[in-house]
């Protein structure tokens, strides 16, 4: 190194090189993630856990993220209270999009941050960040970001996030503070080498687990829900064995048997060679097989048991769902035939998606804004206003209030997501003029006027 290399700008780190060899030494507990056999396999072996898995990925991965600068600070505490409940009635809608107009302004999207979101690295795109992220959440119960600083920049939370990857979490081993039962020293990855990260640049993002240990801090490593339904997955595994081995050991429909008790031991050997080619097997199905002589018909049709089989079947979808509390009405085929299919997509986001975007937001801006100078100052926000399975319940709020005279043209401009009208009428209540008191309404017999052909009042 020459006596001025040390000014020379730093050089960019290509991503996890598994080639580097760090000098750094780990030193400490080495604590992985406890997984079980159906963790690590379930979703690339159940159909059911790949159907709920994929389904919830590909649906938080569907919500755009943006970067606001917060341009009032007491609006902005009220607004990230009320943010995650705005669509359980217009009222809450109406307030969040209020706060929110009060509290942010949205930032150019060619900024560095807005970039970063947009593109977190050469390997993903946004989209598949945030799947392969909120993946390894769901079946392994948690997902962990490694923010690339660049060479020379690692640990230092001032500097800029080049890049942003996803980590398996199979690979990352945490080494506890031996001084606090809540601390992490640092984040070792195993590319096979052992190689130490820095805490600042990895971001833990986990369901939580109790199992309280003061030497390795497992508990600050996630728990997966799989790993609470463990029985339920090898149930399902268990089924679905059966399910195909009720298909693929079908034979004959039927079979026609001889009545004699007088059958020799080689007589009986060749009845049961004629059985086993000619009516057991899949390739004898809906075939009928019988014999000469007195019969007897043994029905070989499905049994009630093989029917309560399939119709168990179903609901391995079911079980999996309640597991990640998902609504399991989106994958009931009897319910694609009315409306509590819409509904039940609107709640996934409700009840799960905009829970889990919360927390993480709360990481990323509480891990990713210093590096830009901008903690405190910006905001990185989800906007849920344009998902597609949300607009039902946009339509209802719609047409709660469209008679509403309290509320104003303005409001139920932003409601229907339009821009805010700079007429002043617009932020005015309009009273329906046709109304008038239920006594100014009633008939009064005696001013009614006379009856034109007798001249008198008429009755």
């Amino acid at each position: 190194m020459g006596l001025f290399s040390f000014f020379l700008p730093k050089k960019e780190q290509k991503a996890l090189n598994p080639n580097i060899l760090v000098n750094r030494p780990v030193q400490g507990v080495l604590t992985p993630l406890s997984v079980s056999y159906r963790q690590d396999n379930a979703y690339t072996s159940l159909s059911a856990v790949y159907t709920v898995v994929s389904y919830l990925m590909a649906k938080f991965a569907n919500v755009p993220i943006r970067v606001y600068k917060i341009e009032d600070k007491d609006a902005m505490k009220a607004y990230k209270r009320l943010q995650p409940h705005q669509f359980q009635r217009p009222s809450n809608y109406l307030k969040a999009r209020k706060l929110q107009r009060k509290a942010l302004e949205q930032v150019d999207e060619n900024s560095d941050l807005s970039r970063l979101l947009q593109n977190p690295s050469p390997a993903f795109s946004s989209d598949g960040f945030l799947q392969t992220l909120y993946g390894f959440k769901l079946l392994k119960g948690e997902g962990f970001i490694w923010l690339n600083r660049g060479e020379g920049n690692e640990g230092n939370i001032n500097k800029p996030v080049l890049e942003m990857l996803p980590v398996p979490p199979g690979l990352m081993l945490l080494v506890p503070d031996p001084e606090d039962v809540y601390g992490i020293k640092e984040w070792v990855i195993q590319l096979p080498q052992l190689r130490p990260l820095f805490k600042e640049d990895v971001i833990l993002w986990k369901y939580p687990r109790f199992d309280f240990d003061s030497t390795t801090h497992i508990h600050l490593r996630g728990q997966s829900p799989l790993t609470a339904g463990y029985n339920d997955l090898e149930g399902i595994a268990a089924m679905d064995a059966a399910y195909k081995a009720t298909f693929e050991n079908r034979g004959a429909n039927g079979v026609l048997m001889a009545e004699d008790p007088d059958l020799t031991p080689e007589q009986i050997s060749k009845i049961i060679t004629t059985i086993n080619e000619r009516i057991n097997g899949a390739e004898n199905s809906g075939t009928f097989a019988g014999g000469a002589g007195k019969y007897s018909f043994f029905d070989l049709s499905m049994s009630t048991r093989d029917m309560m089989l399939i119709e168990a079947k179903k609901f391995s979808v079911t079980q999996v769902a309640q597991l990640y509390n998902a609504p399991p009405g989106i994958w009931d085929l009897t319910e694609s035939a009315n409306n509590n299919i819409t509904q039940y997509r609107a709640q996934v986001y409700t009840d799960k998606i905009m829970g889990e975007w919360s927390s993480l937001l709360s990481q990323l801006n509480s891990q990713i804004l210093p590096a830009f100078g901008i903690q405190g100052t910006h905001y990185i926000d989800a906007d849920y206003s344009e998902i597609p399975d949300l607009q039902a319940d946009m339509e209802r709020m719609l047409t709660t209030v469209k008679d509403a005279w309290e509320i104003t043209p303005n409001e139920k401009r932003e409601l229907r997501g339009y821009e805010l009208s700079t007429d002043p009428l617009m932020d005015t209540q309009w009273v329906p003029s046709g109304y008038k008191p239920l006594e100014d309404a009633a008939i009064n017999i005696d001013d009614l006027p006379p009856d034109p052909l007798t001249d008198k009042p008429i009755k």
